[in-house]
């Protein structure tokens, strides 16, 4: 927090000021903001964050389909440079930061921050109030943010949420670890917490959509009522929108039905391809003619109990635990596993289910091992939704590994050393593998039974070991190998099974990005030159538009699907006319971003003639960053 200036204030003023301080009330969350701020900010009052494509890392499976995005670099970095390209864009943000345990799991200034430390909790507190503060600024009206956290720091992180984010929405508890565990403490944390906030108390969560109308339509398999429209209608209904959403149903009469918009034209389904099969396949669809002999295709509803309900605050089921969240990263890496404590994408897909938007921009800006990531790729392959996904991480190399690698001489900055940090070995290869697919061998434990055992239950010894010895012999084909095992009074049954085979990829496209700095420059127009030039990929990453499909020294052209994106750099205007023959000559939605030595862009008039086109100036963050560095 910047010191106020009382130089000037005479003797009365200076003992009015110091009444009304003292007057004050201090309640609330106090802590040592001015301590040791970190060298990540403050590169960012000097030097322009930027980001730039690693290019033999891109992932592309289909041009046509949605883009993800993955930077690796310092998250505060990452975050300003979002704020150029998606501030008020972003609808969810999730974030599992360090729970600042005091064992080597949170660094402050590239140093580990231990629990000796006297200034721990401040330097935390310093960290998270930097980036909560960008990541508010992403988030729509109507945005709203997860954050994982422990025992730790939870009521400290929540004081702190409470100054940030306008609306508090729910302290979740979810169960990590089943039973108990080894621990110094007489109590075992099992447990860490989401604390959720919005920008607004319209926020796009909801309830579980469900109603309890009566089953007023019969059928040779019982009762039913019409349920939800399975023809996407409203934002992102075309088949544009979503191609793979765009095929053939069985229909009445062994025809093709598809889906058709109100208006006539082609639109695209809420569910992917395999759950429109399998409800027509059981007879589960209800379609229904319009006049022009298209369809509306209905879900059938059997249950009449359904009702809308919230979800709930307490996540105990075992899907949410650490366990299955190590076993996801197994059959992706064996057992050499790049990350420890992972969670779950079965947490993520949770969430996602309480956004009331199909087609949602999802950040985490903590993306460690990239289960986020993994998750929105799986829940659009399974709900027929188009979420896109930005994940932001560091490359830091964990201490156990930075200390095997200084004995083997290998150094700290080296292309060699960079393998080990976490973007590098863990979130980029687990995301490129789930796009594209891979072969597994191996093994995968999962658990198939746990019960708390208490006195009354060990009354009835006989009646569990029934249901044990059924579990086994019902599973006995699935798994080469079924343990029993009983610790911390919790008895379990856990099966192992080979895995074999080549996973089939679920497709989409990945960009990966690198943070880096324009750097001061004494000649003015040079620096506004260089600062362009490299915000071209920004721009790219702004409109969602990334394939470039001409370069002339003066502009750029890129194209995705029917949309173009030109970025024009000639302050003297040469090569405009070129550019105009260029841009009227391409059909489709067409935007160019004009760089000149002005605030405001080329003027108007140099535009006659130009076909369908938006036109947009440098934007404002950036010239007000390249202002600041120039007069410093």
């Amino acid at each position: 927090m910047a010191k106020k200036d009382y130089s000037n204030l005479t003797k009365e003023q200076l003992l009015e000021v110091i009444e009304k301080l003292e007057s004050k009330r201090k309640v609330g969350l106090y802590w040592d903001e001015a301590r040791d701020l970190e060298k990540v900010v403050l590169d960012c009052r000097d030097k322009l964050p930027v980001l730039k494509e690693v290019k033999g890392k891109q992932v592309i499976t289909d041009e046509n389909e949605i883009t993800h995005i993955l930077i690796e670099g310092d998250n505060y970095h990452s975050l300003s440079v979002l704020n150029y390209t998606h501030k008020g864009k972003i609808d969810l943000i999730y974030i599992d930061p360090p729970y600042n345990t005091g064992k080597t799991d949170f660094k402050y200034n590239d140093k580990y921050i231990d629990e000796v430390d006297n200034f721990r909790h401040s330097k935390w507190l310093n960290f998270m109030k930097a980036r909560l503060e960008l990541a508010k600024d992403l988030l729509k009206d109507e945005g709203v943010i997860f954050m994982s956290i422990g025992n730790d720091e939870l009521f400290n992180l929540k004081l702190l949420s409470d100054k940030i984010f306008p609306e508090f929405l729910s302290l979740m508890i979810r169960q990590g670890v089943k039973g108990g565990t080894r621990s110094k403490s007489v109590i075992s944390a099992n447990q860490d917490y989401l604390l959720v906030y919005a920008k607004n108390k319209k926020n796009c969560l909801s309830g579980q959509i469900v109603d309890s109308l009566p089953l007023d339509q019969e059928d040779d398999k019982g009762k039913f009522r019409k349920g939800r429209e399975l023809n996407k209608w409203g934002a992102g209904s075309a088949r544009e929108d979503a191609p793979k959403m765009y095929f053939p149903v069985p229909g009445p009469n062994g025809e093709d039905v598809f889906p058709i918009r109100n208006d006539g034209s082609e639109g695209r389904w809420r569910w992917g391809f395999k759950k429109m099969m399998k409800a027509a396949a059981e007879k589960e669809l209800i379609f229904e003619r319009r006049e022009n002999g298209t369809y509306i295709v209905y879900q059938k509803i059997r249950d009449e109990s359904q009702r809308e309900i919230a979800y709930s605050s307490l996540l105990i089921d075992s899907e949410f635990s650490n366990a299955n969240g190590t076993e996801e990263l197994k059959v992706l890496f064996g057992n050499k596993i790049p990350f420890s404590y992972p969670k779950p994408t079965n947490l993520i897909k949770h969430i996602l289910k309480m956004i009331n938007t199909d087609s949602a921009i999802i950040l985490d800006f903590f993306a460690g091992s990239g289960t986020l990531g993994q998750a929105v790729l799986e829940f659009n392959a399974e709900e027929g939704s188009t979420h896109q996904f930005i994940v932001a991480t560091n490359n830091e190399v964990d201490k156990k590994t930075e200390d095997k690698l200084k004995i083997e001489g290998i150094e700290k900055g080296t292309k060699e050393y960079e393998k080990y940090g976490i973007c590098q070995a863990a979130t980029y290869p687990r995301l490129k593998k789930v796009i594209q697919g891979f072969e597994y061998n191996g093994e995968l434990k999962e658990e198939l039974f746990s019960e708390k055992i208490n006195l009354t239950k060990l009354k009835k010894a006989e009646e569990l070991l029934e249901v044990v010895n059924a579990i086994k012999q019902k599973q006995k084909e699935t798994f080469k190998d079924i343990k029993t095992s009983f610790e911390d009074g919790i008895l379990k049954l856990v099966g192992t099974k080979e895995i074999k085979g080549k996973f089939q990829g679920l497709g989409n496209n990945l960009k990966y990005f690198k943070t880096s700095f324009v750097e001061n420059n004494r000649n003015k127009d040079q620096l506004k030159i260089d600062i362009t030039k490299r915000c071209t990929e920004m721009l790219c990453l702004k409109e969602g538009i990334f394939n470039l499909i001409k370069e002339e020294a003066d502009y750029k052209i890129f194209q995705q699907g029917n949309r173009y994106l030109a970025v024009y750099y000639d302050f003297a205007n040469v090569s405009l006319d070129d550019l105009k023959e260029e841009m009227n000559a391409l059909k489709g939605e067409k935007v160019l971003y004009c760089f000149t030595v002005d605030n405001h862009g080329l003027d108007k008039a140099n535009f006659r003639g130009w076909k369908n086109i938006r036109l947009e100036p440098i934007p404002q963050k950036i010239l007000d960053v390249y202002k600041r560095i120039f007069k410093n």
